[in-house]
């Protein structure tokens, strides 16, 4: 049970984050903040179930794209959606250095 809390509590972080990404491009109000993270999530897990390419590169931003389109104008959504990426993409490169430091500080321990 633990680790279904922890992980609707990591998915309500992304949404709070991803909204706020979102609200930094267009105005939204935070009524739709739910939405909005429904929306980044349907679209990760559908890139996630994706066989036909890795990380479901182009399906998320896609789909992610046409989903906020609702929201904003479409230009904007894709442009949204394709930053998106790109900030996932440098949290993950930046944690995966701090895990390499950290792990290379400690076999030198």
């Amino acid at each position: 049970m633990d680790v279904i809390a922890g992980h609707l509590l990591l998915w309500i972080c992304q949404g709070v984050a991803f909204f706020l990404f979102v609200q930094s491009f267009a105005s939204v109000q935070w009524a739709d903040a739910g939405v909005l993270t429904a929306c980044f999530a349907f679209a990760w897990i559908i890139g996630f179930l994706s066989f036909l390419t890795p990380g479901g590169l182009g399906i998320r931003e896609g789909l992610l794209g046409l989903l906020l389109a609702n929201y904003m104008p479409a230009p904007q959504a894709v442009l949204v959606a394709l930053l998106c990426r790109v900030w996932m993409l440098s949290a993950e490169i930046v944690l995966a250095g701090v895990a390499f430091a950290l792990d290379r500080k400690q076999r030198d321990v």
